[in-house]
């Protein structure tokens, strides 16, 4: 029988080729005890609703033990209650907010601890303690927003100067206004959480504005490679980044994806190898009590709060 692995992918993202990527490697390698991975493509266009639909129907009608996927926490919150009825792993391949907790979700991207915190610290040191948060209009942002605010007000001076949310697919004339309001707020630094698409419209609105990154630069949770790639490295220039790096220098070739994207994708899908897939069709709680003991490239392993500790 074929192990499965659900993408919800609405086109092939950088998530969804950084898990095909990890796949097609474990299967080029036997796959497991000489079976392939066989990945299931479904749309949930983006909705929740549809999401929890979908997560649902894999279960029962394809029988899925373990689902690879979900981007933005409001899927993710869509389809946790699903694998927690039916008792089913999710992998949730990408930054997480935080102040969350299943059994049956394996966090695998950075948490506040692991970005919010040593941002802030960086950025109050070496640029002020006045900020100007930004973010598209969605939970991961609304609480990395309420994090940064946080630990900008609680250091001396610290004030937080606006904070505004764009819609997803929001216009270059939407980005090219808030970024109007930030320079006439003059603040020392930007916190952006705008992600996908949409990074790349702040950051030329950013460059067309005239703004220095050298006085007034742009702190990013959710810029990589992948974002950078599309706004050119002259835009991208100056700005200050914190994300997790994959240990491989491997590309994927279906969208030049690179570390960042390889790294949240298939950590989730490389840590699934032997002796996990062997097991799936076990109970879940062998299953993550098998992850327990696992530890990738020397570098990641699982907490019991299901989180990933990182670093040598």
């Amino acid at each position: 029988m074929s192990v499965r692995a659900y993408l919800p992918c609405r086109s092939l993202t950088s998530l969804a080729a950084a898990t095909l990527f990890a796949i097609s490697e474990i299967n080029a390698a036997g796959g497991i005890d000489g079976r392939p991975l066989l990945p299931i493509h479904v749309d949930p266009q983006s909705h929740p609703q549809r999401y929890r639909e979908l997560a649902t129907a894999l279960i029962v009608d394809h029988k899925v033990q373990v689902i690879f996927g979900c981007y933005l926490s409001s899927s993710r919150k869509a389809v946790v209650p699903v694998v927690e009825k039916w008792n089913r792993l999710l992998f949730y391949p990408t930054l997480y907010e935080g102040f969350e907790y299943s059994a049956n979700v394996i966090y695998t991207g950075a948490a506040p601890n692991q970005n919010s915190v040593p941002l802030a610290n960086y950025m109050l040191q070496h640029f002020g303690s006045r900020v100007s948060l930004i973010g598209s209009d969605y939970i991961y942002p609304y609480e990395s927003n309420r994090i940064m605010s946080d630990l900008v007000l609680q250091h001396p001076g610290g004030k937080k100067l606006s904070e505004r949310y764009l819609k997803l697919g929001a216009s270059r004339q939407d980005f090219a206004k808030a970024i109007q309001e930030i320079r006439h707020l003059a603040p020392d630094f930007i916190f952006s959480t705008v992600v996908g698409a949409d990074t790349a419209l702040l950051y030329q609105a950013y460059a067309e504005a005239g703004l220095d990154p050298l006085r007034m630069p742009i702190a990013s949770l959710t810029t990589s490679e992948t974002e950078i790639a599309q706004m050119g490295a002259v835009v991208a220039a100056g700005r200050r980044l914190i994300f997790s790096r994959s240990t491989t220098n491997k590309i994927a070739p279906a969208c030049n994806v690179s570390s960042h994207r390889i790294g949240h994708r298939s950590n989730p899908t490389c840590v699934g190898k032997p002796p996990i897939f062997k097991c799936i069709c076990l109970l879940t709680h062998y299953v993550h009590r098998a992850m327990m003991r696992l530890n990738v490239c020397g570098l990641i392993c699982l907490e019991p709060n299901s989180m990933p500790r990182k670093g040598g």
